[in-house]
């Protein structure tokens, strides 16, 4: 049987915008555009792949779309496969809050019960911040100025003469209660950040603002590029062609070494 070329298995996958997402992945480097292809028809996955980043980033992605079935359990059941511990699937939920409210995250930490339960994985502890309430403040400024040190200030600046006391309520709520929290690294929670982001669609401004972060923090392109590839197929191929664009502009506009693309994930 002949071997059908990737772009159309694609477009055999998605329609006409698997092919669009195939192409945009293949100008920036061909090792993504396979590896998108590979993803799509659950062929084997490169050997550098962070298989444990890939599944959590699953779960907070799938969290964002409010999923509480067959397809949330067997995301779970795939990341304690691949060595994940169940707290940190239930931070990689948890860290989806602050962009898609509680409702749909909660629902989707309650339906993790199931597989959690099944392989006997039940109660969940969870690694509580050690500082004072006192101290949130000062440990979300710290997080938000060290992915966004400009954006932040400028973000200070914008809500001075409408919402002063907002920005204090993000780097305390956001920062310091949720990226401050020790189940998860940062580096692990920004391509969560950036997926949670584009699942929502119309955030172009965040999405950019959170991938100059990831770069600041020292995540590479590819990681960055490989995050919207892995959650295609729960995003939507249309969010997901709008991340990358944007992610490519970034690319551009910070001088990102592109030649890594695809190199390391």
């Amino acid at each position: 049987m002949p071997t059908i070329p990737a772009r159309q298995r694609a477009i055999n996958t998605l329609g006409p915008d698997g092919g669009r997402v195939y192409d945009v992945l293949r100008s920036m480097s061909p090792k993504l555009s396979a590896y998108f292809a590979a993803t799509l028809t659950g062929t084997r996955l490169p050997d550098d792949v962070d298989l444990r980043r890939r599944s959590a980033m699953r779960i907070g992605a799938l969290a964002c779309q409010g999923a509480t079935d067959g397809q949330l359990e067997r995301a779970v059941l795939s990341a304690l496969d691949h060595h994940v511990e169940p707290a940190e699937i239930v931070e990689a939920m948890i860290h989806t809050i602050p962009y898609v409210g509680i409702p749909r995250p909660l629902n989707a930490i309650i339906a993790s019960k199931g597989p959690l339960g099944q392989r006997a994985m039940l109660p969940v502890v969870l690694e509580e911040p050690t500082w004072s309430a006192d101290q949130r403040m000062e440990v979300g400024l710290e997080r938000i100025l060290q992915a966004h040190p400009t954006a932040a200030l400028d973000l200070r600046a914008n809500l001075a003469s409408i919402a002063p006391s907002l920005f204090d309520y993000i780097a305390r709520a956001a920062f310091g209660d949720i990226y401050g929290r020790p189940g998860l690294t940062y580096a692990q929670r920004q391509p969560i950040t950036i997926v949670a982001l584009v699942a929502q669609g119309n955030v172009s401004n965040h999405v950019r603002t959170h991938v100059n972060g990831a770069l600041t923090i020292g995540m590479t392109t590819s990681t960055i590029a490989g995050a919207l590839v892995d959650v295609v197929d729960i995003v939507g191929t249309e969010r997901t062609l709008q991340g990358l664009e944007i992610a490519a502009e970034v690319f551009a506009e910070r001088g990102a070494d592109k030649s890594a693309l695809g190199q390391t994930w």
